[in-house]
């Protein structure tokens, strides 16, 4: 969050032009404040005359450009000699030393200025950067949306006599269109594993049919996109003759992290009865050519009171540690209703997509004084 508060405040500095009135301002208001720093010093005894001076130089400079830098740096000199250099409050005749003070404090404020400018203008070219891959990745997301959409377009209407096979292929492109979406709109280029379970098992919210548990996991691109598959494999299975495909049934999705795997509880209750299937169908290989391609695997037990599933998958991103995970009192993974959960953003952007500096920022430069 504070890393979110720093870049919108060094984005807004960034928009402010180096002539105008507020750049401009900011001098003899930073001049003012140093000043009053230097005088409540000076009752410790302080001797240092620019002591609190250089750094209003430098946050000017940094902040307002170069031509506000150089100006505090000009209101700086009859500050000091008329409150500072003895007899203070008055500007009396100046030594040698006097003058070679200045003129130490004018070329070490003007290095000050000068490599404050670069740093600025390499900042804002930064953050240009940043708006355009930001504009780039929303129009590859908008078109890679349209192309799933002509997919599906063709999907439906070549096979427009077989309904069934239309839905399930429709379906797996909507699972990976969901995921894209979220990898696009994350600044991170990572999903958490709790929204692609959120995406896909929404329908089935409310109330406590659905319990969800687990720490804070993201997953990387071509990761997310293959649980995102899985996870749309199992929920199509379970609404078909699982638990979902009645009203008393409930599923329970479990996660935990050891030894850089994630491994993915799925556990049904309270379905029709499970009997063990005689052939592998085109489902099972798909969650098994989509987890092994990530370097997953899974494991299935067709119990008789309720079809489980463990899914296996190394993690190729770090687990976020911002956010807490839901425990119980000894350590261990606790279920959480999955209605507790909050719903995802009315868009389907992920949340933590915006589009940052909407004022714009300036045309990346190079330091008038380097051209």
């Amino acid at each position: 969050m504070w890393r979110d508060a720093i870049d919108g405040w060094v984005g807004r500095t960034l928009t402010w032009r180096e002539w105008s009135p507020s750049a401009l301002l900011l001098a003899p208001v930073a001049v003012l404040l140093a000043t009053l720093l230097r005088l409540c010093f000076s009752y410790f005894g302080a001797s240092l005359y620019f002591a609190t001076f250089f750094p209003a130089v430098l946050i000017v400079s940094l902040v307002a450009g170069a031509p506000a830098g150089v100006l505090t740096l000009l209101l700086t000199i009859p500050v000091v000699w008329w409150a500072f250099l003895p007899p203070s409050f008055a500007f009396g005749p100046l030594a040698p030393i006097d003058y070679a003070n200045f003129a130490l404090f004018i070329v070490a404020g003007g290095m000050t200025v000068c490599l404050a400018d670069l740093y600025r203008s390499t900042l804002a070219s930064l953050f240009e950067l940043q708006k355009s891959r930001e504009i780039l990745m929303h129009e590859l997301n908008h078109r890679v949306g349209n192309m799933l959409a002509v997919t599906q377009a063709i999907v439906t209407g070549t096979l427009s006599s077989n309904r069934e096979l239309s839905d399930a292929i429709n379906g797996r492109l909507r699972a990976v269109s969901r995921a894209n979406v979220m990898l696009f709109g994350s600044a991170e280029g990572a999903v958490p594993l709790k929204d692609l379970v959120e995406n896909e098992l929404l329908p089935f919210s409310a109330g406590t049919r659905l319990v969800v548990a687990g720490p804070p996991i993201d997953l990387a691109g071509e990761t997310a996109r293959s649980i995102a598959l899985v996870l749309h494999e199992l929920t199509t299975n379970s609404v078909k003759y699982g638990a979902l495909s009645n009203q008393e049934g409930r599923v329970h999705i479990q996660w935990r992290v050891d030894d850089h795997r994630c491994f993915v509880h799925w556990s049904e209750r309270d379905g029709p009865a499970v009997t063990p299937p005689t052939a592998s169908g085109y489902g099972s290989r798909m969650i098994n050519g989509s987890l092994g391609a990530v370097g997953g695997r899974i494991k299935t037990d067709f119990r008789s009171d309720g079809f489980s599933c463990e899914i296996s998958f190394p993690i190729r991103m770090a687990a976020s540690t911002d956010r807490s995970a839901v425990e119980s009192p000894s350590g261990t993974p606790s279920f959480q209703p999955y209605s507790t959960l909050p719903a995802p953003h009315p868009s389907g952007i992920a949340p933590g997509y915006r589009r940052k500096y909407p004022g714009g920022i300036r045309s990346p430069r190079r330091p008038s004084w380097l051209r």
